[in-house]
């Protein structure tokens, strides 16, 4: 089978939740992802069971997001994380919407007990993008023999996808890290005030990747906010999986957290692809996954060489990206635009702003992070 690493436990029949999530919770839980287009929690089989099919078989939906979300959910128990979600009170769903999209939102009106939701949508389209880009780099690489044909409801046409399990293992494995990103990205929102603050002062009801609360309010305060999301999640994301090196600032010593870095760099740059443009509120996927990487790659190095090698990787694989299909040269030229006005504008503007969000954190003088 070509994807017969995806065992089933016990645990498949439980729901996709992370937190203290209660029966009440639950209802709410429902109700709010339905009213903000992001479907439903994903309890039963709702997923599509043919997302790819090469070689006669077939990658099942439902098995991705559920081995995925396991790995999510043992994460966010973590040492690093547990203190902070439980502390905030912040439940974490992924739900059955095809569409790429998140969601944070108080849950309860009156309540400071927070909602994060990512969609499977999201982590579906993100795990095709790896492999067409891991297709692509083994075809460029080894040769047509190391490939097999692929298709994907998500792609128009075929594609070449790795015949190596190990290689199918990879992408992966690179999908969680980058649906770990994302989920990272809500969880800032809720950690450093912007849910507070999009509801006091814009009176928005909730952060979405995409829909009406994407254009809703000041735009330019908008922006700021998701900039600041996505350097947070880039900072949990160290904090979660290079521990170690966000103590010793020597990533590059270690070929172990060197490896992790790879792979989280194409998960990261493969999901976000997703995250369109749309709205003045948002910069494009490319800008915003180079925001996450370089927020992580400067909390685990400040060695300039190693830091000037690893983003050396990032363009590589930028580059595996185009020649994949993924992403144009015309988007490359505007990734290189907004980077410049990520960091000529838009950080130093959030830099002076950003204690407007973090006053109206409902435990400012609680919760004892650095966020």
């Amino acid at each position: 089978m070509v994807f017969d690493f995806l065992q089933k436990s016990a645990s498949d029949a439980l729901p996709l939740e992370f937190g203290p999530v209660t029966g009440r919770d639950r209802i709410q839980i429902t109700a709010t992802l339905k009213c903000n287009a992001q479907g439903a929690p994903m309890f039963s089989q709702a997923l599509p069971s043919d997302v790819l099919e090469s070689a006669g078989t077939s990658l099942n939906g439902n098995d991705v997001c559920r081995h995925v979300f396991r790995i999510i959910q043992s994460l966010f128990d973590d040492p690093a994380l547990k203190p902070l979600t439980k502390k905030a009170q912040v439940v974490g769903v992924m739900s059955d919407e095809s569409c790429v999209n998140g969601l944070a939102t108080r849950l309860h009106i009156g309540e400071d007990k927070h909602l994060i939701n990512v969609t499977s949508g999201t982590m579906l389209r993100g795990t095709v993008a790896l492999y067409r880009l891991l297709g692509h780099q083994v075809l460029q690489q080894a040769g047509s023999e190391f490939v097999q044909e692929a298709t994907s409801k998500f792609h128009a046409h075929p594609f070449p996808m790795p015949r190596g399990l190990d290689l199918r293992k990879y992408g992966l494995e690179c999908a969680v890290y980058g649906m770990l990103a994302v989920f990272c990205h809500e969880l800032a929102h809720v950690l450093r005030g912007h849910t507070a603050f999009v509801s006091l002062r814009l009176g928005l009801d909730a952060l979405c990747e995409a829909g009406e609360s994407r254009d809703g309010g000041a735009l330019d305060v908008r922006r700021l906010i998701e900039v600041d999301a996505d350097d947070y999640a880039g900072q949990f994301l160290a904090d979660i999986l290079f521990r170690n090196q966000v103590q010793t600032k020597q990533l590059l010593e270690d070929t172990a957290a060197t490896a992790r870095f790879l792979k989280v760099a194409a998960g990261v740059l493969a999901l976000y692809l997703g995250f369109n443009k749309e709205g003045g509120a948002y910069y494009g996927g490319p800008a915003r996954a180079h925001l996450v990487l370089s927020s992580l790659l400067h909390r685990c190095t400040d060695d300039p060489e190693a830091a000037s090698w690893l983003r050396d990787q990032i363009k590589d694989i930028q580059a595996d990206m185009v020649g994949a299909g993924l992403v144009t040269r015309e988007d490359v030229a505007l990734l290189e635009k907004e980077k410049a006005d990520l960091a000529n504008l838009s950080i130093p503007a959030r830099n002076a702003v950003e204690h407007e969000w973090i006053a109206v954190r409902p435990w400012t003088n609680e919760l004892k992070i650095r966020v």
